[in-house]
C-alpha cells in the first residue's frame, strides 16, 4: 500500500515570519517542515498559500510504502511532478529503465524493470544512491500518476489553469488510462 502526497513549500520571507528568525536557508526548510510546507489535502491552508503566492511552485512529493519513506522533502524542487511524469512515460514506453534529472539536479530519478512485476526505483543525489528499492510495478506505479493527477487537480480547482497546468493534468490523465488497461 503505497501513499502519495504532495506539499508546496512556502516563501522564505513566510516561513522566517512564522518562525521569528531573519534567513532561511535549506538546512532551516528541511528541520521545520510544518512550518515550511503546505499540505495540498489541507483546503484553507492552499487557499491562503494561492492568494499570496502565484508562481514558481517548489514541490515536495512525500511516497511511502507501507510506513516506510521513500522519497520524501528533501527532494523539494520546482516542477518535480514534471520530472516524474516525463520519467514514467519513458519508462512506459521503453519498458526497461529511464533516468531523469530534476530541475534544479536536486536528484536524479530511475525506474527499472525488475521482471514482469517489480520495478528497482532508484533516486541518486551528487552521484550518491540515497534510495534504491525494489516495488511492486503497477501498484507503484498507479500510485505515482494518481499522485500526480491529484496535484494538477487541486492546481486548476485553485485557480492554476494555464496552458502547463492543464497539459500536465492531461499527461497524467493518460498514464492513468494506459496503466489501468495493464
Amino acid at each position: 500500500m503505497f501513499s502519495v502526497h504532495t506539499y508546496l513549500l512556502k516563501p522564505n520571507r513566510a516561513i522566517g515570519l512564522e518562525l521569528n528568525i531573519d534567513h532561511v536557508n535549506k538546512d532551516i526548510i528541511l528541520e521545520k517542515v510544518d512550518h515550511s510546507f503546505v499540505d495540498i489535502r489541507n483546503e484553507n491552508e492552499v487557499k491562503h498559500y494561492f492568494e499570496t503566492y502565484t508562481k514558481f511552485f517548489r514541490e515536495a512529493i512525500v511516497i511511502k510504502n507501507r510506513d516506510t519513506v521513500i522519497f520524501n522533502y528533501t527532494y523539494y524542487d520546482l516542477n518535480l511532478w514534471i520530472s516524474f511524469c516525463t520519467l514514467i512515460e519513458n519508462f512506459l514506453f521503453n519498458n526497461e529503465k529511464a533516468t531523469e534529472e530534476t530541475v534544479h539536479f536536486q536528484a536524479n530519478i530511475s525506474l527499472e524493470s525488475k521482471g514482469i512485476d517489480k520495478v528497482l526505483f532508484t533516486v541518486t543525489k551528487r552521484n550518491k544512491v540515497q534510495v534504491e528499492m525494489e516495488l511492486p510495478r503497477q501498484e507503484f506505479l498507479l500510485s505515482l500518476v494518481n499522485g500526480g493527477l491529484d496535484y494538477y487537480t487541486t492546481m486548476g480547482r485553485y485557480g492554476h489553469k494555464d496552458e502547463s497546468v492543464t497539459r500536465m493534468h492531461t499527461r497524467f490523465s493518460k498514464l492513468v488510462q494506459q496503466l489501468e488497461k495493464c
